[in-house]
């Protein structure tokens, strides 16, 4: 009975200091994540910090030399030699793609920022933003003389949103499927409400992506060997932009292409539903 009452009382204390070190090794680990966590945030605050001056210091001086060229060129550019005039002819479009450059950085460093605080939301609809930018770039569609399809669903619902972040989430894929598109192309995009999300959806008959490259388009600064051979400029955060927005209104973005025969991407985001939807919704 002693030997039995010893074995009992051994394996209590054991289970007792074993759960105890569990336990103990289990703060400690929290504590660990903590303080893990907190250095992260600290690094990804100096690296926005670090982009921010770096972005601002190099737009004055880019723009600086922008303006004097143009300046020479307006009032002495009859005077060069043909070669030289048609050098110096380049530094303000190359220093335009610097600076759109600069303004994609200020972007992707502001939205990253952005993930860190509350997004000021509120509720917004989707079509006026899809116009709203059709009608900025309706001169780069001209230009390369695209078809352009618009078309929504009636009764679109609304959604919660910034609508400063949904701008530039709806810009830089209209953008996208213009510059990857050839001349005399079609752009569609439609507007839908489906399962209580809205729908949008930018389709091209652009360049398309490589299969290797699906997998990758979202990864920050990355570009398909294919886009970078069609525009040198371009600065492979755009779509890294696109999907932080769109998760960021609880939404998801889907891909599909084929290189050669274009690209369509999808957008969903929860819609905002009144009493009697969500009643339904419930009951369903």
């Amino acid at each position: 009975m002693i030997i039995v009452l010893t074995a009992v009382i051994s394996t209590l204390f054991f289970s007792v200091y074993m759960a105890t070190s569990i336990v103990e090794r289990m703060r400690l680990y929290r504590i660990g994540l903590e303080d893990t966590l907190k250095e992260l945030r600290r690094v990804e605050s100096e690296k926005s910090r670090f982009l921010d001056i770096v972005v601002h210091d190099l737009k004055s001086p880019i723009v600086a030399i922008e303006s004097l060229v143009n300046s020479i060129l307006s009032v002495h550019g009859d005077e060069f030699d043909p070669e030289i005039k048609k050098l110096l002819d380049r530094i303000p479009v190359r220093t335009k793609d610097l600076v759109r450059f600069i303004k994609k950085l200020l972007e992707f460093s502001h939205i990253r920022k952005q993930k860190q605080i509350e997004m000021q939301r509120k509720m917004l609809d989707i079509l006026p933003i899809v116009n709203s930018t059709v009608e900025i770039y309706s001169a780069m569609i001209k230009e390369k003389n695209l078809t352009l399809n618009v078309q929504s669903d009636k009764n679109i619902p609304p959604i919660m949103g910034s609508r400063e972040h949904l701008d530039s989430m709806v810009g830089n894929l209209v953008s996208n499927a213009i510059r990857y598109t050839l001349e005399n192309g079609t752009v569609s995009i439609s507007v839908g409400n489906e399962n209580y999300d809205v729908i949008l959806t930018v389709a091209d008959t652009g360049i398309g992506i490589p299969e290797e490259s699906l997998s990758k388009i979202f990864t920050d600064f990355y570009r398909a060997s294919n886009a970078m051979k069609t525009s040198e400029t371009g600065t492979g955060i755009g779509m890294s932009i696109i999907k932080s927005i769109v998760e960021d209104h609880g939404g998801t973005i889907t891909v599909k292409s084929r290189e050669g025969e274009g690209t369509t991407f999808t957008v969903r985001i929860p819609a905002v539903l009144d009493i009697n939807e969500l009643v339904s919704k419930k009951n369903s």
